[in-house]
């Protein structure tokens, strides 16, 4: 496009020209026209320029904000899967938004000091991360006791910490026999019994003598021989061997037979 300053600059010459001698009006207009065909050249060249200058610029421009873009879409899905798995694990407990604000940081650096680790939270960190969420462990610390354990799942180690158990062996066995508390699984080994159901049916007898014991102990402090008497016979049945039992049995009977003589005496008196 040819600048409209120089048309006009061209025109007045063409005017001027046109006023001359022809022979020189002829020589003028052939020099004119020669730098106008040039200005003409150079003022399309320079347009040219100028679009190819901008159409550079815009493509830049395009060219920056996708690159912003795609580095912001990684960091989104970055945090995003930190967040995830620092949720997991429990050192998180915000939305997962992918925003690296004051929550995703603290949660970041409270994960590296339980696993004992330092540096820039990167990709290869993350990957680490996520295979302990995976994994479910929780700190450095927790996966040492449970290695130490004999545990190679997080499951099974907490599942008996909670328990009580002291190792995987001991989990394993008391497994293997159907038991998922290590207190009643050491009874079960205590007790000799060959199994579970007949532990557990020893372990009913043995409830059942006890709360005939107690019924047997109040009624005999409270001289209610009749009330004691079914109780404190259980409690000797039960608990045959038990020097306790039979001598309050005893007692009860004594007591009982006492108690009779006397309802005898008071009912022939009054006959």
């Amino acid at each position: 496009m040819i600048p409209k300053a120089w048309l006009s600059a061209a025109l007045a010459v063409v005017f001027c020209v046109a006023t001359l001698h022809p022979a020189h009006a002829q020589r003028e207009m052939g020099t004119f026209f020669g730098i106008a065909g040039e200005m003409i050249r150079l003022g399309v060249q320079n347009d040219q320029i100028k679009r190819q200058q901008s159409q550079q610029a815009q493509q830049q421009r395009a060219a920056e904000d996708a690159q912003r873009a795609a580095q912001q879409a990684a960091e989104f899905e970055f945090y995003s899967r930190a967040q995830a798995a620092l949720k997991s694990l429990g050192y998180y407990d915000m939305t997962v938004d992918g925003a690296t604000g004051p929550g995703t940081r603290a949660a970041i650096a409270g994960y590296q000091e339980a696993f004992r680790l330092s540096g820039v939270f990167g990709e290869q960190a993350l990957y680490q991360l996520e295979w302990f969420a995976s994994e479910g462990w929780r700190s450095l610390a927790e996966m040492e006791a449970a290695e130490a354990g004999g545990f190679s799942s997080r499951d099974d180690f907490a599942r008996a910490s909670e328990a009580g158990f002291l190792n995987a062996d001991h989990y394993a066995a008391a497994a293997a026999q159907g038991f998922d508390d290590a207190a009643e699984y050491d009874a079960f080994v205590v007790s000799g019994a060959p199994d579970k159901s007949s532990f557990e049916a020893a372990q009913r007898q043995l409830a059942a003598a006890n709360a005939a014991i107690d019924a047997c102990l109040a009624a005999t402090q409270a001289k209610d021989w009749g009330a004691a008497l079914a109780p404190c016979y259980a409690a000797a049945k039960a608990k045959s061997g038990d020097v306790g039992a039979q001598l309050a049995l005893e007692a009860v009977l004594g007591g009982a037979q006492t108690a009779l003589v006397q309802d005898q005496a008071e009912l022939a008196e009054k006959s």
